[in-house]
């Protein structure tokens, strides 16, 4: 059974009569109802409350309907809230500067006949069902635009979004001589995994990798799967001492997975290199910054695997080894 949706619409007026008759045209059952009596307190309730409908009174001078409109105008996120402009059956002129500034659609009060009930009946009821498709469709585009993000197997963020986050957060270490590192992971041995155990295995292995990546990132930190069994971490605001800890705490973390899955002589470990931009390594693009922790994973799966190499004065260095 389908759930039905509940909207809200807001009266922003000051006449009682009105409000108890509009609600009697309306099915209140399927409506919330809230009301502000001056402009200032309207936007309050805009900022505060998911509004699906505006009432608003334009004639009253103390509810400053035509400040509301102008405001909705403007805000980037309620510019599409569906507003109807009351009046008095002579007030054209201002009808008409409510239609140009965003309304939506009009009514004119006092609402006297069957024909009036019938036509506001059908006004707002078309006008909430617009509004609850067009939420509906924002909604689907937002999930659309995370699913375009990111990694299906990992839920961490995919290459796509690696390369345009790297060049900005490169652009911005450097415009603004501020410290980012970058951390690259390589699974070791999970080729061998795959070829005993088979893909799914190896697959919800790289889920529960990706688990524990996302579980030592800051809400800064950009965390990507790069691809096959390869993970990074842009990491910005990071020296090369800070992205050591996490790094370290991954190696150990991963290296104990590993050793709970049992695989048998295959040890799951990982290997990582660190590069960072910082006023000592300063590097000409992010392209030679991801090269150069990529270099330093390398080194450290040739040194053995499961350890953590750093890119530090044109080097490769075991952190281990650093002085930190």
């Amino acid at each position: 059974m389908t759930q039905k949706i509940l909207n809200t619409v807001l009266f922003v007026d000051n006449d009682p009569v009105f409000r108890k008759v509009f609600r009697s045209v309306i099915n209140t059952s399927e409506n919330n109802f809230l009301k502000a009596g001056n402009s200032a307190e309207a936007i309050e309730l805009l900022n505060r409350e998911k509004v699906d409908l505006v009432i608003l009174d334009i004639i009253a001078p103390e509810v400053s309907g035509f400040e509301v409109l102008g405001w909705l105008k403007d805000s980037l996120f309620l510019k599409n809230t569906p507003v109807f402009a009351v009046s008095a059956l002579e007030d054209r002129q201002g009808i008409g500067r409510a239609l140009q500034m965003g309304a939506q659609d009009f009514m004119y009060k006092p609402i006297t006949s069957q024909w009036d009930r019938t036509v506001i009946s059908l006004k707002v009821k078309n006008a909430l069902h617009l509004k609850n498709i067009q939420d509906l469709l924002e909604h689907n585009l937002k999930q659309a635009d995370k699913l375009c993000l990111k990694d299906d197997v990992t839920s961490l963020y995919n290459y796509r979004y690696f390369r345009e986050r790297l060049y900005e957060e490169f652009l911005r270490s450097r415009r603004y001589d501020s410290p980012m590192s970058l951390i690259v992971i390589d699974l070791d041995n999970l080729k061998s995994i795959n070829d005993h155990f088979g893909h799914p295995i190896g697959t919800r292995v790289i889920s529960m990798v990706g688990t524990i990546i996302q579980k030592h990132c800051r809400s800064a930190d950009i965390p990507v799967r790069y691809g096959g069994d390869e993970f990074c971490i842009i990491a910005p605001e990071v020296d090369l001492e800070q992205a050591i800890i996490p790094a370290e705490r991954l190696r150990e973390e991963i290296e104990g997975l590993g050793k709970g899955l049992e695989f048998g002589d295959i040890s799951l470990t990982a290997s990582l290199g660190i590069a960072t931009q910082n006023a000592v390594s300063v590097f000409k693009s992010e392209e030679d910054l991801l090269k150069s922790a990529d270099d330093s994973c390398y080194e450290a799966k040739k040194s053995g695997r499961n350890c953590v190499y750093c890119y530090q004065k044109e080097e490769f260095v075991p952190a281990q080894s650093l002085d930190i």
